[in-house]
């Protein structure tokens, strides 16, 4: 850049491309040249009064002539912008299963909470724990584990909805967000992921089923975010307890139903009391 030029962020750069293609003051054509334009450009419109520039621009026909270093500059940025994105991706994700890591998930969990909290409707959360996973680790060695971590993972993704969020938590334990999502609704996903894990035949072959525990989220509810995960977990030791391969729910969750059998008080006062 030019000596005495400001210094450019990309933020400013792009929202002042977007301001002009949205007027249509300005177009801009790339073509090779060995001239080295950009950044005096860059620096006029910067300092170009707004009540000023699209009177000037509707009138300018701007060629921007990039020279070779310019070019290559522009290509090194893409590379950039391109690694970056994959550093993030590396950040979130758990480089096994391709799923959401742990830190990825109190973050979110976080935000699905808070938006409970203004929407006044509910999100859900499922723990996963894998039944009978140590003995293929001990029979079959860890790549095959690693290998059925995997198809675990795929299988999730390919039952669970677009907007849920699937995480490795650690080890074979896995959890599912589920935003904007009655306890109904969620009992009925976290039965459809227990059935698809015990039916699937990369699972199945080594016996190996998921024990799952589900809690409920509501706006009205004081629990912090470290309640709502025991809670998940709670209800998932529950059902791993009871045999695995099923779905629990925590107990404040559970439908409340009124006991069916008549009481003798109540028989006594709908048949008279005999005595």
């Amino acid at each position: 850049m030019t000596e005495g030029a400001p210094d450019l962020d990309l933020e400013s750069l792009e929202k002042l491309r977007q301001e002009l293609e949205e007027t249509g003051a300005l177009s801009f054509v790339l073509e090779p040249g060995d001239t080295d334009q950009a950044p005096v450009l860059a620096f006029i419109l910067k300092d170009l009064p707004a009540e000023k520039s699209k009177d000037i621009l509707d009138r300018a026909d701007l060629t921007l002539t990039l020279s070779s270093d310019s070019r290559q500059t522009l290509e090194t940025l893409r590379e950039i912008v391109e690694n970056n994105k994959k550093l993030t991706e590396l950040s979130v994700k758990d480089p096994l299963t391709s799923l959401f890591n742990q830190r990825y998930f109190i973050e979110q969990l976080k935000v699905e909470m808070d938006r409970a909290k203004r929407t006044e409707r509910p999100c859900c959360l499922i723990m996963m724990d894998l039944d009978n996973f140590k003995p293929v680790n001990d029979k079959h060695g860890h790549q095959t584990g690693d290998r059925l971590l995997k198809d675990v993972a795929q299988i999730l993704l390919d039952t669970v909805r677009m907007v849920d969020i699937a995480v490795r938590y650690g080890g074979d334990e896995f959890a599912i967000i589920l935003p904007d999502t009655s306890a109904r609704n969620a009992v009925y996903l976290a039965n459809r992921m227990c059935e698809a894990l015990a039916e699937d035949e990369r699972t199945k072959k080594y016996d190996v089923t998921g024990s799952l525990g589900l809690a409920t989220y509501h706006f009205f509810d004081r629990e912090d975010l470290e309640a709502f995960i025991e809670h998940a977990d709670t209800a998932m030791y529950q059902a791993k307890s009871e045999g695995g391969n099923r779905v629990s729910i925590w107990e404040s969750d559970r439908p409340k139903t009124r006991p069916t059998e008549v009481s003798r008080e109540e028989k006594n006062a709908l048949l008279g009391d005999p005595d």
